[in-house]
């Protein structure tokens, strides 16, 4: 899935926070990220989860502007050529 920040400062510590919960990140530029969802995750139970853990991140950070694109996967099994 795709995570995008509106600050580009933020985009390294929500790649931190979200990689020690279990969600490795692929930075793109310097305000989007494309996330690792688990292979043996179901995609709507791991799209919610994402959802909750970056909405937890927004409160921490006095809702600071993150967007999550559910209709881009990238599954870590997976490689295109």
């Amino acid at each position: 899935m795709h995570v995008k920040v509106e600050d580009e400062e933020l985009l390294e510590e929500l790649a931190n926070w979200l990689a020690a919960r279990g969600w490795p990140l692929l930075p793109v530029d310097e305000a989007d990220a494309e996330v690792l969802v688990p292979w043996d995750q179901d995609e709507f139970a791991a799209a919610l989860t994402l959802r909750t853990d970056v909405h937890a991140w927004r409160a921490a950070h006095g809702g600071a502007e993150v967007s999550v694109d559910e209709d881009v996967w990238i599954l870590p099994t997976r490689c295109e050529r």
